[in-house]
């Protein structure tokens, strides 16, 4: 991978960003959705966890709707690496930790209003109330599952 510098790196999250919610407000979501995580990655990753949530029900008697971790990276470097391939000692060469943190933070939420408007959409097949979104924490950012169930 060849070094970039300051202001290509700069153009491509900018042009990355506006992409990305330009084509989630025009309701593009699940193409958004596929192209940067595959549906059918998470939608195997959550009926994973949905079988263990009704395994727990009907076994246990038990009702555990707590949020699921799908997937994580280790930190805004790793996330921004993987969705848009730079490399994440120029991102640390060229920007400032709270600039990532931010661009992070941003592309976060238009990500989770994308995962909000799949999940919302009926032919999509989730459960009503069922959400998935990005968290992040001390821990690096998480990709979440809150499911919902009918009893």
């Amino acid at each position: 991978m060849k070094q970039m510098n300051n202001e290509q790196i700069s153009t491509q999250l900018r042009s990355f960003y506006a992409k990305t919610k330009r084509q989630v407000n025009l309701g593009e979501s699940e193409f958004v959705l596929e192209n940067l995580f595959g549906i059918e990655n998470i939608k195997s990753m959550v009926s994973e966890q949905f079988e263990v949530v009704y395994k727990d029900f009907f076994v246990n008697k038990e009702i555990d709707i707590t949020k699921k971790e799908l997937f994580s990276y280790d930190d805004s470097y790793d996330f921004l690496n993987t969705l848009l391939s730079i490399d994440a000692n120029d991102l640390q060469i060229f920007f400032k930790h709270d600039e990532i943190l931010e661009y992070s933070l941003s592309l976060m939420n238009v990500l989770n209003r994308a995962f909000n408007n799949w999940t919302q959409n009926r032919k999509s097949g989730f459960r009503k109330g069922t959400r998935i979104f990005f968290e992040m924490d001390s821990k690096g950012i998480h990709l979440y599952l809150k499911p919902e169930i009918k009893t």
